[in-house]
């Protein structure tokens, strides 16, 4: 995890087309990502708005309306 070389996409990645042989893309975001993409939805009467997650860690992510 804390390695330089560590790149969790890239194993995961490695992990589904070696064990499953699936066509895979693998993408990471951080958790404000996610949360803010699961209320797109629910704002868009805002041009811009935002989300932050505290947990184990810290997460933020500002999104615009276009």
């Amino acid at each position: 995890w804390e390695a330089a070389g560590f790149n969790l996409p890239s194993i995961l990645h490695q992990q589904l087309v070696r064990d499953f042989d699936w066509i895979a893309s693998v993408l990471m975001h951080n958790d404000a990502v996610v949360q803010g993409l699961s209320e797109l939805p629910f704002m868009r009467d805002v041009e811009h708005w935002g989300a932050l997650t505290i947990g184990t860690g810290l997460g933020n992510a500002h999104f615009t309306n276009r």
